[in-house]
């Protein structure tokens, strides 16, 4: 139900920030970017979204769907059009991931939302939590990108520790100036 609400949330501020007379919106849904209509391309278009989004400490699952975000072709769907200035967002779910991302009529990446699921979290945040809360065991965590083309990278950790029957929160946020 969550998921759900925090969906509605998401989609609903993607689709309020198009302008008036920017009004096209192709809005997909697929469990992984795997159909003919998303085929990859050589050329990356979106080296920009790429340099900024990618670390070298995540994982390579996060690693590889970004690059593939990178790589979508809008081209082969109907409602595409490359004269007419619009928006596209992509919706991508996985059993681990669900990614809001909105094109430009270029394909360019202008804006993204991604969260994980359970990933591999950075063996210094690791270390610094473990120092901090000795005796306690790492459970569920939830990892949150937020991309934007003029805006700043946002990063953040919701990070779930257990000891007995006890459990806490933590959340763990950064912001990387492009």
């Amino acid at each position: 139900m969550k998921n759900t609400i925090l969906f509605s949330v998401i989609l609903f501020a993607l689709t309020m920030h198009l302008k008036a007379q920017e009004h096209n919106l192709l809005a997909l849904y697929t469990p992984a970017i795997r159909s003919k209509a998303g085929v990859v391309k050589n050329t990356i278009k979106n080296s920009v979204y790429l340099s900024n989004i990618h670390k070298s400490d995540q994982s390579k699952f996060i690693s590889d769907l970004q690059k593939k975000i990178a790589h979508y072709n809008l081209e082969p769907h109907k409602i595409y059009s490359k004269k007419e200035k619009s928006f596209y967002d992509l919706v991508i779910g996985e059993k681990n991931a669900k990614l809001y991302i909105r094109y430009d009529q270029k394909g360019i990446v202008l804006y993204s939302v991604e969260q994980y699921k359970n990933v591999k979290v950075p063996y210094e945040i690791t270390q610094k939590i473990a120092r901090e809360n000795p005796g306690w065991f790492f459970g569920k965590n939830k990892y949150t990108i937020t991309y934007g083309k003029e805006d700043k990278v946002k990063r953040g950790y919701r990070i779930q520790l257990k000891k007995g029957g006890q459990k806490k929160v933590l959340k763990i946020k950064t912001v990387h100036a492009l």
